[in-house]
């Protein structure tokens, strides 16, 4: 069974406003409910968050969480109770964001990049083929660990989540809405090409992967469809300009019902 005590959260930092506006406002860090270690500098999020697999040795159940993520009041009990719900030897990866076999989104979230909730209600933890890297919740116990040559920071969500199934386990979404106050996604060239690259030809005997932003396949017509598609708009003028949400996260959970 694993408690509060057995529970660790690892963040890779890359601004600090960013994160004192939306994480460390959290009760979770005001209330010192669960120790968080901060990594920074880190070339790519696996080797950060191999760090903080390392430095959380002793913990369970570790949260890799993005810096811009606010966890309402009860997040930390609600996390306990879903997990109380699994058996311990059979789940790999927890997220409350992702999509199944058929693609199908489950999760609930609030993005403030697209400002609006994404996905709906539901009850019980549910089996996915892929987990949004805004939260990620590993069990430690099965020794899991990222791909330190997957490059940059993009799809390590989709990575784990294989790594997990490769191991005959199962992962879950969970019903544990928080607050995301991301940026809008307006490219899947650069960092996100490499990445994904890297993950098709690295699976590519278990193609097709679903990501939560694209679909993983052996052509990428779909990926393409979507990236030049953006680039298209862009071009044009038609993407809003990228920027930090300054929305204050407490604020959106009480109005959303999380808190």
């Amino acid at each position: 069974m694993i408690e509060l005590s057995d529970l660790g959260i690892v963040v890779a930092v890359s601004d600090d406003s960013v994160l004192n506006n939306n994480l460390l406002r959290s009760k979770t860090h005001q209330r010192s409910l669960v120790p968080i270690f901060e990594v920074r500098g880190a070339l790519s999020a696996s080797l950060a968050y191999n760090e903080g697999l390392t430095f959380f040795a002793n913990k369970k159940a570790i949260i890799f969480v993005h810096q811009d993520v606010y966890l309402p009041e009860a997040w930390i009990n609600n996390l306990l109770l879903q997990i109380q719900t699994l058996k311990p030897s059979a789940w790999g990866v927890l997220g409350v964001f992702g999509k199944n076999k058929q693609g199908m989104e489950i999760g609930q979230v609030w993005d403030s990049g697209l400002n609006r909730e994404l996905g709906k209600k539901f009850s019980t933890p549910t089996p996915v083929e892929t987990l949004d890297e805004l939260l990620l919740v590993v069990n430690n116990e099965k020794e899991l660990k990222f791909d330190p040559e997957l490059p940059g920071f993009h799809l390590y969500g989709t990575d784990i989540c294989a790594i997990s199934r490769s191991s005959g386990l199962e992962n879950y979404a969970i019903y544990a809405p928080v607050v995301h106050n991301s940026k809008r996604v307006n490219s899947l060239g650069g960092s996100y090409a490499k990445a994904y690259g890297y993950m098709r030809k690295k699976w590519r005997s278990q193609l097709p992967l679903y990501a939560v932003c694209s679909k993983i396949t052996f052509l990428s017509v779909e990926y393409h469809r979507i990236r030049f598609g953006l680039a298209y708009r862009r071009v044009l003028g038609l993407l809003p300009i990228r920027k930090n949400s300054s929305k204050n996260p407490k604020t959106i959970a009480k109005s959303m019902g999380y808190e």
